[in-house]
């Protein structure tokens, strides 16, 4: 069975969308804090244990002897110290020696000594590591596998020995362990004389594997020299080349020759290419059309060889005082001229000259470029030659260097290892090794171990991680349903809301010792229990039936007690979640959809008759006709838990022995409520209560009791144990699951949902029931700011007004009230809401309204501390209004910030009186307050529509036609809404568009009503001192903006203004210190009042 044929809507209280953001780490948090005593007892236990084992431990002594290990190693041969030195410096030197101090070779040095062997036989088997070893052993004997070996002396004496190398030091620290003190010193002192003995023992045995290593090396060193020397020799007599004394360092004749053809020719080379480069450069610029044009072109200047040449450069000359004298004639005398024509001769003779003088010198060069060839071949001939020639003398003076080099190198190896063999011949007598005994062990005073403190620390480390993993555990082995959260995710039907545990519960923090410290242990046997015994349930379901037991005179009116809470008890926690769950039902149901209900549960006990009880007497108390039913015709328990004889009822009905009117039973309680409220019982015992139930009388039943009745709410028997429920929730049109927290498995939620869905019933949501609010984890503190944990001053101070309070006297929020509507730009200040004074007489409680007490005690929650603020001003609620103190309340609750509990407030009013005017004008004052402000003109125009003429829907729609800048309509509307009924923000708002539109006299009259009826409306004191302002009235307007400032402090219009008058006044140190302070809100600012800032920042600034 699908969601989408029941009436529940995504908006509806009953199921509202999970909007809080439970965080990974809070879930957790909230599965340690159910779980702590779990926690508690373990680290207790971890905590006595880790004690006790400290106190039982016998007592061990270290004793430390300190030894300096150089990083020095024996340096016997010169030609392996450098490598050597590459070794020693590496950074796992001291690891190697902290571990050799632990090694064998060390501690069989160190067992010589008579009382170390002795210490280590005494010792075999008491240490740790010998126990593990020794059940080990016994473990392979038992299983038949070889034994392992017994343990070594060294080995056991390994146990006891530590090396700890001190950091940024050259000291080790040799540490030995032993629950005797002088033991302890000797072990430690003769180990670290071990250490030392086996590196001296190391130096001597390399020392003498040196002197060995050294002579074997002198002895073929000798050889090799004596053969090189012969082989040098037989090469001087055979080379016929060699100059012997110029091989001292000084190069052969041959050589010098070839550098010095190499240099001539590379010379020649870089002439004849630069001469190349500038002959074709000047080709081209003496073949260009400019040199026609323009002989004295600068360009052919730019070659060294013209620039330099002399001739050239008087005969440019000549021809630019030529040209320069023909340009002079030109301009006095015309073409024909003869001074003109001879100029022009002698400039053509001139340039034809120096053509000629620059053809020659580019053939002088030429001709040198030829010969610079003609060189450039000769010296690479010779140069070739020259190269072969020293090529094969090259060869035999390589040959005879190389020789020679091998002679020098076997006599400077050959001297080397004489003078080593002198070196370790002397120091084999002075030993000396890296390691040195530097302070030796002192006795100890005090143990090391057992540590008190550590050995208590790490069992409480440990205890706390496996209490808190325990904690995780039983958490995944409960498989019950505590909190509405977990049947929100186990049903996957909405939540009409949660009650309370009857029996109360005491404040956060107020439990005591017993009720608190549950053995765990116990807890985790009754989870076990309560699955094993669902899974039974479920294969069998007649092992439950067992036989009914007739309660005391104590249960019969402890069952009537919780059974009338909602009538008797009206001011408790559980009354309201009642009254709770009876809105979130009707929001749940669109209208005239649902009229029958059926309420069952999983199993027996889980509170249905209790929950059909309470919920039938609730919606009675709206005015609603109800008829409760006993359905449950196997254990009936409606007559008992409200008191009533079972005499006809429901059986009787479907049987024909009576008609259902004279099977109605009313019950006792207040006139208002028990005129709304019928009961059938189940009537006399049957013997085929399904067949009844299943019938078509019973069918017809149901549809005559929807004719004549509002709701009708049937009480069923347990889904999963017999098929009435099924059948009951086929004939009727919805279906609540009543689920008792900490009972109800989820195994029987998901089996419950799949019966009802079997029989396409619909599911309209769930009640938890009993839920213990203390003990929900990460939930409990949420609800209990919310009430559920209280009782007789649970809702009144916040829900109900107090009849023995004044209206005068009634607590509001002293924050201020926000404006409902936006107001456009240049508007001086968004359009505030302020209420109207409140004259109200005390009136009597309404039918579904409860008397109250006194509500002057303190409230702990935060909206009760809002509501305890210092009084500004009430909303007007509608005299005629039978809700004037909800409306009343709701209101300032979304003063306080509680907006959404106030919406369901006036929602659940709207709910009982759709046509209530007074109503309807909240609802749209909270959308206003809630920045809804399209959705509050939409609603003004429909209470428009229902009351023409209405003041306050007036004002909303005047003033959102402001925002439209629809200035003429804005203002009719709030003119008729002035002249029914003035209120201070719509008088404000019409003296505004009166001012603005250029009304200033007219407006003033306005802006002057509205501060003296609510001198505490801020606005109102802009609004007067802009109109003041703009009549000239100067001191008028600062004295109206000094209240507005005095009332709000932030007020940006009004320290705008002041600004302003302070910079025309000439009081620049006061408009500065008003700029600064408006200087952090600017992005609060409309447009018009930033770019008016920042103008006045600039006049004051510059000023």
């Amino acid at each position: 069975m699908t969601t989408d044929n029941q009436p529940v809507s995504p908006s509806s209280p009953a199921s509202p969308p999970l909007q809080q953001d439970h965080s990974l780490l809070a879930y957790y948090l909230g599965i340690l804090q159910r779980r702590v005593w779990i926690i508690i007892s373990l680290v207790i236990i971890g905590s006595t244990l880790g004690l006790i084992r400290s106190v039982r431990q016998p007592r061990i002594y270290m004793a430390t002897t300190r030894v300096l290990v150089e990083k020095q190693g024996p340096n016997v041969m010169q030609f392996d110290q450098g490598g050597y030195e590459g070794r020693r410096w590496d950074s796992s030197y001291y690891e190697t020696q902290t571990r050799l101090v632990g090694s064998r070779v060390v501690l069989e040095i160190a067992l010589r000594h008579s009382r170390i062997r002795d210490l280590a036989d005494r010792s075999s088997g008491k240490s740790r590591k010998s126990m593990i070893k020794e059940l080990r052993r016994s473990l392979l004997a038992l299983l038949g596998a070889a034994p392992v070996p017994l343990d070594e002396p060294w080995e056991r004496l390994q146990e006891w020995i530590t090396a700890q190398h001190v950091a940024e030091t050259h000291f080790v620290d040799i540490s030995a362990m032993n629950q005797d003190k002088e033991s302890t010193v000797r072990l430690a002192n003769h180990v670290a004389e071990a250490f030392e003995t086996y590196h001296r023992q190391t130096r001597e045995e390399s020392l003498g594997d040196a002197f060995v290593k050294l002579e074997r090396e002198k002895e073929k060193e000798e050889l090799a020299l004596l053969d090189a020397e012969q082989e040098l020799q037989d090469f001087r007599e055979s080379a016929q080349g060699v100059s012997l004394s110029t091989t001292g360092g000084k190069p052969q004749p041959a050589v010098e020759r070839l550098n010095s053809l190499n240099r001539k020719l590379t010379e020649v080379q870089l002439q004849r290419i630069e001469l190349e480069s500038q002959i074709g450069v000047m080709e081209t610029a003496m073949a260009s059309e400019a040199m026609d044009d323009e002989v004295a072109n600068r360009s052919l200047f730019a070659f060294p060889a013209i620039s330099e040449d002399r001739t050239l450069t008087e005969a440019q000359q000549a021809l630019a005082a030529a040209q320069e004298e023909y340009a002079m004639l030109a301009q006095t005398y015309g073409a024909a001229h003869p001074l003109l024509q001879a100029a022009t001769s002698k400039a053509t003779l001139l340039l034809e000259q120096f053509r000629t003088a620059l053809q020659n010198l580019l053939q002088a060069e030429r001709n040198r470029f030829a010969m610079l060839g003609n060189e450039e071949r000769e010296l690479r001939r010779q140069y070739a030659e020259q190269k072969a020639s020293a090529l094969e003398l090259a060869k035999e003076d390589f040959q005879f260097t190389r020789l020679q080099n091998a002679v020098d190198r076997h006599r400077r190896l050959y001297d080397a290892l004489v003078a080593r063999m002198r070196e370790v011949d002397v120091s084999a007598g002075l030993i000396q090794t890296n390691v040195r005994i530097v302070e030796r062990a002192s006795m100890p005073d005090e143990p090391v171990s057992p540590g008190l403190g550590r050995t208590v620390a790490l069992s409480l480390m440990i205890s706390l991680l496996l209490g808190v993993g325990l904690a995780f555990v039983f958490e995944n082995l409960d498989d019950t349903v505590k909190t509405p959260e977990d049947l929100k995710e186990r049903l996957t039907v909405p939540l009409l809301g949660f009650v309370p545990s009857i029996l109360g519960e005491e404040e956060p923090g107020s439990e005591t010792a017993d009720d608190t410290q549950h053995s765990f242990v116990k807890e985790l046997v009754a989870n076990i229990t309560t699955m094993v015994r669902d899974r039974l349930i479920l294969m069998r379901p007649e092992w439950s039936n067992k036989p009914q037991e007739v309660p005391t005179d104590q249960q019969n009116a402890e069952r009537h007690r919780r059974g009338m809470m909602v009538a008797t008890e009206p001011a408790s926690s559980v009354a309201e979640a009642y009254r709770g769950i009876r809105t979130s039902l009707f929001y749940s149901i669109p209208a005239n959809t649902v009229r029958t209900l059926a309420v069952t549960s999983c199993r027996p006990q889980e509170g249905k008759t209790t929950t059909c009880s309470n919920l039938a007497l609730s919606i009675a108390q709206t005015g609603k006709r109800v008829m409760l039913i006993d359905g449950d015709l196997h254990r009936p328990m409606l007559h008992r838990t409200l008191c009533i004889e079972r005499r006809a009822g429901l059986t009787s009905i479907l049987v024909g022995e009576c008609s259902w009117r004279d099977a109605v039973e009313r019950i006792e309680i207040n006139k208002e409520t028990e005129q709304f409220l019928d009961v059938i019982t189940s009537g006399p015992a049957s013997p085929n209560p399904s067949e009844l139930l299943g019938s078509v009388q019973m069918r017809e039943f149901v549809e005559e009791m929807q004719k004549d009745y509002d709701w009708v709410i049937i009480d069923t028997p347990p889904v999963l144990f017999v098929s009435d429920a099924s059948v009951m929730s086929v004939l009727c049109d919805g279906v609540i699951v009543v689920v008792k927290s900490g009972t109800s498995t989820r195994t029987l939620l998901h089996r419950a949902r799949e019966q009802l869905d079997s029989v396409s019933a619909n599911i309209l949501g769930s009640i938890l029931n009993n839920v213990l609010v203390s003990r929900m984890g990460r939930h409990s503190s949420a609800y209990y700011n919310y009430g559920y944990s209280r009782y007789a001053k649970d809702y009144k101070s916040l829900y109900y007004a107090s009849s023995d309070t004044e209206a005068d006297e009634e607590p509001v929020v002293s924050a201020p009230v926000p404006p409902p509507v936006p107001v456009p730009e240049p508007a001086p200040a968004p359009v505030e809401e302020k209420p109207e004074p409140v004259v109200e007489e005390k009136a009597e409680p309404e039918a579904g309204e409860p008397e109250e007490a006194d509500t002057n005690g303190a409230e702990d929650n935060g909206e009760a501390d809002a509501l305890s603020e210092p009084r500004e001003y009430l909303v007007d609620a509608h005299p005629k209004s039978r809700y004037a103190r909800q409306i009343r309340k709701a209101l300032l609750l979304a003063r306080a910030g509680h907006a959404e509990r106030a919406e369901e407030l006036i929602q659940s009013l709207l709910t009982l009186e759709p046509d209530d005017i007074p109503v309807r004008e909240a609802v749209v004052r909270l959308k206003l307050d809630t920045g809804k402000a399209e959705e509050a003109e939409a609603l003004a125009g429909e209470l428009l529509a229902a009351d023409p003429g209405n003041p306050y829907g007036l004002y909303v729609r005047g003033s959102m036609a402001i925002v439209r800048g629809e200035y003429d309509e804005a203002k009719d509307r709030l003119m008729e809404s002035v002249t029914q009924r003035p209120q201070p923000e719509s008088l404000n708002n019409l003296a505004w568009l009166l001012n603005e539109t250029g009304r200033h006299e007219e407006a003033e009259p306005y802006a002057s009503q509205a501060v003296e009826m609510d001198p505490s409306v801020y606005h109102a004191w802009d609004t007067l001192g802009l109109v003041l302002l703009k009549q000239g009235d100067v001191e008028g307007a600062s004295e109206a903006f000094k209240k507005a400032l005095k009332l709000e402090e932030g007020d940006i219009c009004a320290n705008l203004n002041m600004a302003e008058i302070s910079v025309r006044q000439g009081r620049l140190r006061v408009a500065r210190k008003l700029l600064r302070h408006l200087e952090p809100r600017q992005n609060e600012m409309l447009a018009s009042e930033r770019e008016r800032f920042q103008a006045l920042e600039i006049a004051a600034m510059k000023s």
